[in-house]
């Protein structure tokens, strides 16, 4: 399940701060991830008491971002830490 796909639902109608809410991230983040429809960097799941989780690939995301410059992309996807 994605961003996308939670918004698109009746129990959120595509009010994003209340999913932002939900999902207990900030909704920069939620819009970050609206356009990725495939969850090539992000999917969110159930739990068992009706709560959802939200995780993500961003070291991906941030790979494929440097390489649209880099005319060599290998695709491998590097870490970066976060401090």
């Amino acid at each position: 399940m994605t961003v996308t796909d939670l918004l698109e639902s009746k129990e959120f109608k595509y009010n994003q701060t209340s999913l932002a809410i939900t999902l207990n991230i900030n909704r920069g983040t939620l819009r970050r991830y609206m356009e990725d429809t495939k969850g090539e960097f992000h999917f969110v799941c159930r739990t068992s008491k009706n709560a959802y989780n939200f995780f993500t690939n961003q070291t991906r995301k941030i790979t494929d971002e440097n390489n649209t410059s880099n005319a060599n992309s290998d695709n491998t996807i590097r870490m970066r830490k976060h401090q």
